[in-house]
């Protein structure tokens, strides 16, 4: 349904949101929400703004000390991160509490003045607030702001019962669009569990699932293919072990999401060295291996190949290829990680392991022909899998935007919606 606007308007002193209803009131924040005084509790468990919502978070992680430094924050108050607003431009900052935690001195804690808002309406305005303005606000290396910075800018308030059915409309269509979202993400799961598996079934158990098999070697597999051969991870192998001295190369690479991607080598973001020359230099075909973290990380993908020469970080593991084809043993390897293969190795309190480690890995060797059959079908059908969950993806974000738009426009006063069933 089609929603018109308001009969007539005003202009507001407000810039970020533009001409609002003639009846709507303007007036500085200070007046509708204040700052809580720092209560510092103990029994409550840690608590974190996180996607615009407040949320527990695990408090074992946190230093006692720090702990103990923690502010109260109570259902039905609002929490504002305000720090680090010059770098991190797209985390949503403001929430409407529905737990009682402690979280950071940092944040700022506010309540509402009920006799001017309402706090569903506040919870929408205070987020078009975050991602229109208040990143715009403060000063100094960190851009970290005071209440002070947001309490003297100026924001709309309706009547307080037309507040209620702004926040009554808002949270409806919001309900719809979140549920249309979450199943649209159900099917981005589902997309990647089929590949995945595919991947898996494939480069351990051949095109033909029907021929004769064999034990493996490897203890995570049932059965292979009779006809296949295994050899050690040594034997298909090498480790690279070139340092990047006298600065040879500047292709800055990285492991991405499964993927070795560029780095631009003279950005200001990230962890970087104070020299490149430590690096190691990579070349097309290498397989690379992040072995660090094994304990604490068991989500992310460790294992990618180079589709170029470069340098990346030595603390992974290259290993350039012999007796195997590359995009074949890239598949192997994936299909070893999803089925976490690499973390019954290893030891240490990170966990981390080496080529030492690896070497006498049992790798599956099917035929050069059928590594290459095996290949072409994975490249087809990963492309043709991903293409639907780019498309997917592309939509949940369309929602994301309708999402966003919504809100701003009851908010502020471009759609009436009072009258909205």
């Amino acid at each position: 349904m089609t929603l018109a606007p308001y009969a007539d308007y005003q202009p507001s002193p407000a810039g970020w949101i533009g001409q609002i209803p003639a009846h709507w009131d303007v007036e500085r924040i200070k007046f509708s929400l204040s700052e809580r005084s720092k209560v510092i509790a103990s029994g409550l468990p840690a608590g974190a703004i996180s996607y615009g919502r407040v949320v527990e978070k695990d408090g074992e992680k946190i230093l006692p000390e720090t702990l103990a430094s923690y502010q109260e924050v109570r259902a039905g108050e609002f929490l504002i991160n305000p720090i680090n607003l010059n770098y991190d431009l797209v985390s949503l900052r403001t929430a409407l509490s529905e737990l009682n935690v402690v979280v950071s001195p940092a944040y700022i804690v506010l309540r509402a003045n009920e006799a001017k808002l309402d706090t569903r309406y506040g919870k929408y305005l205070l987020h078009i607030f975050d991602i229109r303005h208040m990143k715009t606000l403060g000063a100094g290396i960190r851009q970290t702001i005071g209440f002070s910075d947001i309490g003297n800018c100026k924001w709309v308030l309706p009547p307080l019962d037309e507040q209620s059915l702004i926040a009554d409309y808002i949270d409806r269509e919001t309900c719809r669009i979140d549920e249309l979202i979450v199943k649209k993400q159900g099917l981005v799961q589902l997309l990647k569990e089929k590949r995945d598996a595919m991947i898996s079934r494939i480069v351990t158990k051949g095109l033909n699932p029907s021929g004769a098999t064999r034990s493996a070697k490897a203890s995570w597999l049932s059965a292979i293919p009779r006809h296949w051969s295994e050899a050690p991870f040594s034997a298909v192998s090498e480790e690279r072990k070139t340092k990047n001295m006298g600065m040879r190369e500047n292709n800055l690479l990285s492991l991405s999401y499964g993927k070795i991607v560029r780095k631009d080598i003279n950005t200001n973001d990230g962890l970087l060295p104070a020299s490149f020359e430590t690096y190691q230099i990579i070349e097309r075909d290498d397989v690379i291996f992040r072995f660090t973290d094994l304990q604490n990380d068991k989500r992310s993908l460790r294992s990618a190949i180079s589709t170029e020469r470069g340098i990346i970080t030595s603390a992974y593991l290259a290993v350039a290829l012999k007796g195997i084809v590359p995009a074949y043993f890239n598949y192997l390897m994936r299909a070893y990680d999803l089925h976490k293969v690499f973390y019954a190795m290893g030891g240490g309190l990170r966990q981390s392991l080496n080529y030492d480690d690896v070497k006498r890995m049992p790798i599956l060797l099917p035929t050069r022909d059928e590594q290459i059959d095996i290949i072409n079908i994975l490249d087809r059908e990963t492309v043709r899998i991903d293409s639907l969950v780019q498309k997917v993806t592309s939509s949940i974000e369309l929602l994301r935007e309708h999402r966003t738009a919504l809100i701003t426009a009851a908010v502020t006063g471009k759609i009436d919606v009072r009258n909205a069933a």
